[in-house]
Order: structure tokens, then sequence, then C-alpha cells
């Protein structure tokens, strides 16, 4: 790899994860961060997911630790789903 691909990755790290964001060419794929007003901070896919599904997470306490399994990031929505309905006394 050379010196620029080593400086071109090394610009493209998540800062909620220090994780890579993903780059195709030109093309950066990146989230915008919901946990600033403006969603001017890049974040990555992973992470992107883990906050449209309610994993905010202020970013003075960034980097995070994202969990292993990405079927994870679902589970608190998922738990604050299944409480409502049962407080609503519907079948899960």
């Amino acid at each position: 790899m050379s010196a620029q691909e080593q400086s071109d990755l090394a610009l493209h790290v998540c800062p909620r994860c220090d994780g890579p964001i993903e780059v195709r060419g030109d093309v950066v794929i990146a989230a915008r961060s919901r946990a600033t007003p403006g969603r001017d901070i890049e974040i990555c896919g992973l992470c992107g997911s883990d906050e449209a599904l309610g994993g905010l997470v202020a970013v003075s306490r960034w980097p995070i630790q994202l969990p292993d399994d990405p079927h994870e990031f679902a589970r608190p929505m998922q738990e604050q789903v299944n409480r409502l309905l049962m407080e609503r006394g519907e079948a899960l």
C-alpha cells in the first residue's frame, strides 16, 4: 500500500467507534451522526445504524465499543417496543 493510500485510509476513520468508514473509489460511504444538531460529523454505517435504532451516545463519550453481533443494535429498540406493548396489554 502506498503512503498516499495509507493517508487516505487514515482520513476515513469513524470518530464514534474508531472503525473504518467505507470508501469506494472517490465515494465515501458514511452516515451523519444524530448526536449533533447539524448532523455534521461523518460516522461509519454500523454506527449510523446503531444511532438510528436508538443508540445515541454523547460525542463526549466517543469512541464507543460496538457490539460484535450486528443484531445487538436492534435489541434496545425491540425491548422498548415490547415494553410499550406489554403496558398496553397487547400480545407480543
